[in-house]
């Protein structure tokens, strides 16, 4: 081989396009104080670190949440939700002028352990309407129906059920009523 005629990195980066390896053993220094460490020593704190971090749960919800506007529902039938009470959500949120790309339309039935708080980090929801839902199965004190209300500055509504009110008119006027100003 012959002599290299620059030093200069970005030229030897241009020059030189194959890997290069040094399997040498570069000497180690250690104090004489320092007892060498040994493998199990630097195994065992990497395996209580990832005994502490939790995977965050996920949610199968429609929309795209971009108002952090929650709906939760409790649809024993269907995996998201029914297709009739979907349009009368998307009705009622166009209303207010929401669209579903607005919103997390999350069906309870098919995730019976969610709670306030893995809901509120997950969600980031400024807002929660509960369909139907009482709030305690979420771990929300109980709130009056048809009341907007505040619980650790989330603005809380629970309200009938999307079926209740596809049969009663004036269970639908008594919830528009509230939804409006919410």
């Amino acid at each position: 081989m012959s002599e290299l005629i620059t030093n200069h990195p970005v030229a030897l980066q241009y020059l030189m396009t194959d890997d290069l390896y040094n399997f040498r053993e570069a000497p180690v220094v250690r104090k004489e104080e320092e007892p060498p460490i040994k493998n199990e020593e630097v195994i065992k704190p990497i395996i209580q670190k990832e005994q502490v971090i939790e995977e965050p749960e996920s949610y199968n919800y429609l929309g795209e949440n971009n108002k952090y506007i929650l709906l939760l529902v409790n649809d024993s039938t269907h995996k998201t939700l029914n297709s009739a009470h979907l349009e009368t959500l998307l009705k009622i949120t166009k209303a207010k002028g929401l669209e579903l790309r607005d919103l997390a339309i999350l069906n309870m039935h098919t995730h019976a352990g969610a709670n306030f708080e893995s809901l509120k980090s997950y969600f980031v929801c400024s807002k929660i309407v509960l369909f139907g839902i009482s709030p305690q199965i979420i771990g929300i004190p109980a709130v009056t129906l048809n009341k907007s209300e505040k619980f650790k500055d989330v603005k809380i509504l629970a309200t009938y059920s999307l079926s209740e009110m596809d049969d009663n008119k004036q269970k639908k006027v008594e919830f528009w009523n509230v939804m409006k100003p919410f």
